[in-house]
């Protein structure tokens, strides 16, 4: 079915892609499909299935329509003045910090209005580095790396905390220690040691296999690679990436 575009110049004047572009790659059942002139039976469905849960969040007080980015920009930009980054906001805020710089710059002219409330609730005297914030977004981050296979004792190594434990709180943590734990993050998920789940090298593996190559072969030219040839559930990211790097070299 043809996707079309109505309403382009109304979505054109919030800053945003084209309903038919956002939409081409989603699958039907997908309410951006019926946005852009889909009307089969599961796109009819979706949008039927989303009205519904507007109206229920209405009719709670809940709803978050989209509303004019200036007072968020005029408070990002007075916040700024004041000595507030966009790091320091994004933390506070849990909102992206390329979010934050497109309402600042003007590319977004507009936002919902739960965002617009968290901005305009950011004070500068609250966002000074000893400043408390949620702290769920930096024990996503801690849960990530302890995914990776890292332990609780390293990060707080990591963090240069020398007790026993990893010492933060649950529901509060500093500004500092948020944006500490954010570098070490990112420091560590770059890091080739990290563990990551082994199922797609192993279909890359086998798919060497499978083609004729050798194992003896394999392990000339993958380093770390076990004698069975069977990889565990999660191995090295750097061990990942040698397999797809041999996959590459050797399927081409």
């Amino acid at each position: 079915m043809q996707i079309g575009t109505p309403h382009r110049s109304a979505i054109e004047t919030r800053g945003l892609r084209p309903i038919g572009e956002l939409a081409r790659n989603r699958p039907h059942g997908d309410r951006l499909r019926y946005m852009a002139g889909c009307r089969c039976p599961a796109c009819r469905g979706a949008n039927t299935a989303y009205e519904r849960m507007r109206a229920r969040a209405r009719k709670a007080g809940e709803a978050n329509p989209i509303v004019p980015a200036d007072a968020a920009r005029a408070h990002i930009q007075a916040l700024a003045a004041a000595g507030v980054g966009r790091r320091t906001l994004s933390i506070a805020t849990d909102i992206t910090e390329a979010t934050l710089w497109a309402i600042k710059r003007g590319e977004r002219a507009n936002l919902r209005r739960a965002t617009e409330k968290k901005i305009l609730a950011m004070r500068a005297d609250l966002l000074a580095d000893g400043a408390l914030v949620d702290a769920a977004p930096t024990w996503a981050l801690i849960d990530a790396l302890l995914k990776a296979g890292f332990t609780k004792l390293a990060i707080a190594r990591g963090l240069g905390q020398q007790g026993g434990g990893l010492q933060l709180r649950r529901t509060r943590v500093t500004v500092r220690n948020a944006e500490k734990v954010r570098r070490l993050h990112d420091k560590l998920m770059a890091d080739a040691e990290r563990l990551v789940d082994a199922t797609p090298s192993a279909v890359l593996l086998q798919e060497l296999l499978d083609e004729g190559y050798l194992p003896q072969r394999l392990k000339r030219e993958i380093d770390g690679l076990p004698e069975s040839m069977s990889l565990p559930k999660k191995i090295s990211a750097g061990l990942a990436n040698q397999i797809a790097e041999a996959h590459r070299r050797l399927t081409q």
